[in-house]
């Protein structure tokens, strides 16, 4: 509870100022972001208390701006973002995939960096990002199995939540995450500060990939 507590408490609303000009549906995408990388739900109420906490001003009701306007974030998820989100409905959970992840890395570069930066600041804080996601891989059920050898009990299930996806997504964007996973975690293998984490994820992502057929039965 006080992880949760924290997450909650911790979130600080960005400076109108760093998002001036971006529309409703970049700023749900960095706030399901948020809720991903703190590996919080993601729920639909997660995702607009989420939004409002960050960006008051554009996600507080009309007539009671004291509360998050729910439906902004209801109509962005369902009818705007399909290119960048999954989930379903039923089960209220929804989450970027790599494309998704990606946007939402490039709209956080724009608040913290605006369009006319350096390209060296860019770099370290992207850096940081995916340093984060690929840390975020070891704490997975999944990961702890393969760490345990317990490789017969891996299951779709666990490589879809490695993957940051629901186990409806296609195989089109699992592939394409479980990529770009790969991708992260061999530029972050030189660093000699993360370099056993990210080489022992790219063996747990490697063995996904070797084994995707009977995994993802």
């Amino acid at each position: 509870m006080k992880i949760k507590d924290n997450f909650w408490n911790n979130l600080k609303k960005y400076n109108p100022e760093q998002y001036v000009g971006e529309s409703i549906d970049p700023l749900v995408v960095v706030s399901l972001f948020k809720l991903y990388e703190s590996q919080e739900s993601t729920s639909m109420e997660s995702i607009a208390v989420t939004a409002f906490k960050l960006f008051p001003d554009k996600f507080s009701m009309t007539q009671f701006p004291e509360y998050p306007d729910y439906m902004r974030v209801f109509t962005a998820v369902r009818m705007h973002l399909k290119k960048y989100v999954e989930g379903d409905m039923k089960k209220n959970s929804f989450l970027l995939n790599g494309k998704g992840r990606i946007y939402a890395e490039e709209i956080l570069e724009r608040f913290e960096f605006g369009t006319g930066s350096s390209s060296k600041p860019k770099k370290e804080f992207k850096r940081k990002k995916n340093t984060k996601l690929i840390l975020a891989v070891t704490k997975t059920i999944g990961f702890k199995k393969f760490e345990d050898k317990n490789l017969d009990k891996i299951n779709r299930f666990d490589i879809c939540e490695t993957l940051h996806c629901t186990t409806e997504a296609s195989d089109e964007h699992l592939r394409t995450n479980l990529a770009t996973l790969q991708q992260m975690a061999n530029q972050i293998a030189p660093n000699l500060s993360y370099k056993k984490e990210a080489e022992k994820v790219l063996e747990f992502l490697t063995f996904a990939d070797e084994n995707w057929k009977r995994l993802m039965k």
